[in-house]
Formats: C-alpha cells, sequence, structure tokens
C-alpha cells in the first residue's frame, strides 16, 4: 500500500514550494558571487560550490509526478548524486574551517580543481550504483530508490550505504568539527580579551552549521528507517516535512554560510554605491 494520487500531487506541491524558496535564495548567492569580485576568494567560493549543489539538488523536487521510467531512474540518480555533492562540500567546509584555526595545510585548497573533481566522481559512482540492481523507481511520492517487491533488500541497502550512513558520519564530523574551533575561539578570546560580542557573534554562525545539517535530515533519516521497518504504510505528514525540509536546504544554508555581514557590506559598497566605515571594510577582510 503506497500513496494514492492526491497524495502524491499533495508532496509534490510542499516539494515545489520549498524548493523553489531554496532555489531564489540560492541564486542570490550565485549572482552575488559573479557581480561582486571581492568575495570571490577561497572561503566564499567553497560557499558558491555548496550553493551550486543546493540548486541541483531543489530542481530535481520541481519535476512533477510521472510514471515514465528512464526519467524517473534520471530524476532518482540526480537526486543521489546532488545530495551527496551537497554532504561533501559541507565537510569540505567543515575541513577547511578547521585547517586555519589548527594552523595546519588545507589540502583541498591546494588542489582544488582534483578535490573538485574527485568530489564530484565518487558521488557520481555512488548515485550509479543502485543503477546495476535496477532499484530507481516511485519511492514514497518522489522518483527515487524503491524498496517495493522483490527491490526491498537491495534498495534498502543501498539508501542507507550510498546516502544515509554518509549523511550521519559528515553530521558527527561537522559537530566534531566546529565543537573544537569553538572551543579555540573561546580560548583565544579568554587570552586576548577581544571583543566579547564579536566572539559570540563568530561561534553563534559556527554553531548553525552542524545544526542545519541534522535539522534538515533528521526527519527525512526517520522516515527512511520507517519505511524499512513498515514499507507499506508510509507517512504522509512525516514524507511532506522531511521531503519539504530536504527541498528547501539551500534556503538554510544561504542564511547560514552565504547572507553575512561581509556580503550584505560589499553588495551595499559594489552593487548599490552605499558608503562604508574604514571599520566595516576591515571586518569584511577578516
Amino acid at each position: 500500500m503506497g500513496y494514492s494520487d492526491d497524495e502524491v500531487y499533495t508532496i509534490w506541491v510542499v516539494d515545489v514550494i520549498c524548493a523553489t524558496i531554496s532555489i531564489v535564495c540560492c541564486l542570490f548567492i550565485c549572482i552575488t558571487y559573479c557581480c561582486c569580485p571581492s568575495l570571490r576568494g577561497y572561503e566564499f567560493r567553497l560557499i558558491f560550490y555548496l550553493t551550486v549543489c543546493d540548486i541541483l539538488a531543489s530542481i530535481v523536487y520541481v519535476i512533477p509526478p510521472h510514471d515514465i521510467s528512464e526519467m524517473c531512474k534520471f530524476q532518482g540518480s540526480f537526486l543521489t548524486l546532488s545530495a551527496n555533492l551537497r554532504l561533501a562540500f559541507s565537510a569540505v567546509i567543515a575541513y577547511s574551517i578547521d585547517a586555519t584555526f589548527q594552523c595546519r595545510d588545507d589540502l583541498f585548497k591546494l588542489h582544488e580543481r582534483k578535490g573538485i573533481i574527485s568530489t564530484f566522481l565518487i558521488c557520481l559512482v555512488l548515485a550509479i550504483l543502485p543503477v546495476t540492481t535496477d532499484n530507481y523507481g516511485p519511492a514514497e511520492g518522489i522518483c527515487w530508490i524503491s524498496i517495493k517487491g522483490d527491490k526491498y533488500t537491495t534498495g534498502s541497502i543501498w539508501r542507507m550505504s550510498i546516502l544515509y550512513v554518509p549523511l550521519w558520519i559528515v553530521i558527527v564530523y561537522n559537530i566534531f568539527v566546529y565543537t573544537r574551533v569553538i572551543r579555540q575561539i573561546k580560548y583565544l578570546s579568554s587570552v586576548t580579551c577581544c571583543n566579547t560580542e564579536h566572539t559570540n557573534q563568530i561561534i553563534k554562525k559556527l554553531r548553525m552549521y552542524p545544526i542545519i545539517l541534522a535539522f534538515t535530515w533528521l526527519p527525512a533519516s526517520i522516515n527512511r528507517i520507517v519505511a524499512i521497518f513498515d514499507p507499506d504504510h508510509p507517512s504522509l505528514i512525516l514524507t511532506c516535512v522531511s521531503l519539504g525540509l530536504v527541498a528547501g536546504i539551500g534556503f538554510f544554508n544561504v542564511i547560514a554560510y552565504g547572507f553575512t555581514q561581509a556580503v550584505r557590506s560589499v553588495i551595499c559598497k559594489q552593487c548599490f554605491k552605499y558608503s562604508i566605515t574604514s571599520e566595516a571594510y576591515s571586518s569584511i577582510q577578516e
């Protein structure tokens, strides 16, 4: 027993609304990156890569429900590819921040082009694997890895091994990295007696990164576990919430990573020709 046509349509409407908001916000970051040369440094370039991945993932959720087998396979594999690319660049950003605070070489920065190509190829291979067992098909309101009928065992294995296990590894890694960075910031702040308010703002921002990743993927993880144990009775509400959050994760990433004080200041200075003080300009360079 799956979803009725009306329920599938409801899921799709929720996906479209959340994905559209995500795409609009992500396009803002992309336009800002292209129009403001001063923001094209390595750090914001990583955010740009993550934003592009968010756009690609959100586009998949806008595709309307259909029964075209080959189209469903393409949609499912592209969804897996874009989801893993999101996770990969989230981990890369955490790694780069950690490398900076630990005063060690950022290997991804030193080999950026090779890193991007390698990341894409690894995610592509993961996305192709379920094709070998013909597991892409209708799955809880979208086209992804199916666990219906004789595809239950292989589908469940693929779901966990190529997305959800890597997902929670990345979440745990992010929590570990940002916790260590926050502790180091607090220590340096206490030693140097620097601006406590500014330090607190940085800490709050860093805390948002792993929280957003866990918050947006937790309902989807719960939904997939429920589907494994009870594939014939999926929850419509849980599916709408989980897919809506995942489809709209770009919105949260833009708020956390992209729409910072530095970005707003650069937009005011370069795009709208507002004057800024030398102090504000200095904060952009930090």
